[in-house]
């Protein structure tokens, strides 16, 4: 099927958000004096934070659109950009679902749960619990590699640090 997949995505959020982070936790290293070693993981780490957040934030796109908010909320897909829940929900939709849900995706205005069809799949999928799963995996990898990078960090501090991140 041309279904887009979690791959794409993640090409398309490294080129944006999650780079950026890379960069910045990178330069932030190699300013306190660190190795090139320890820049190179720190990008990494800075990656998948990147990832996570953005995911979170597609997240709230997805589940806020409707809500007051100080920022526009609903996922673009007039831009032909599917976020995460997007993806999630065309992968695990039967064929009747996914044609609804096309008509609604395809009508090229933002959108999101507060469609009722929108909201009952990702219910009926449990796409919250998977875009967080999929969230908690990516602050997991960043934080291993940055325990890699300073293997004397406080480590509760370091998790509580970086479970900050997810909780939105």
């Amino acid at each position: 099927s041309n279904n887009p997949n979690i791959h794409q995505y993640y090409q398309i959020i490294d080129g944006k958000t999650a780079s950026l982070f890379g960069i910045c936790a990178g330069a932030g290293c190699r300013i306190a004096g660190g190795t090139k070693l320890q820049k190179e993981l720190m990008e990494q780490c800075g990656i998948f934070v990147g990832r996570a957040f953005q995911v979170i934030d597609d997240w709230l796109d997805f589940s806020k659109y409707g809500d007051e908010d100080d920022k526009p909320r609903g996922i673009d897909i007039s831009s032909g950009i599917f976020t995460l829940p997007v993806i999630l929900l065309l992968n695990h939709c039967n064929k009747m679902e996914k044609i609804e849900l096309e008509q609604i995706l395809l009508r090229g205005f933002a959108s999101g749960q507060t469609e009722p069809i929108i909201e009952y799949l990702s219910l009926k999928y449990f796409i919250a619990d998977e875009v967080l799963q999929i969230a908690g995996e990516l602050i997991n990898k960043a934080e291993a590699i940055f325990l890699r990078t300073n293997p004397n960090a406080n480590t509760a501090n370091i998790k509580i640090f970086f479970n900050s991140i997810l909780a939105f």
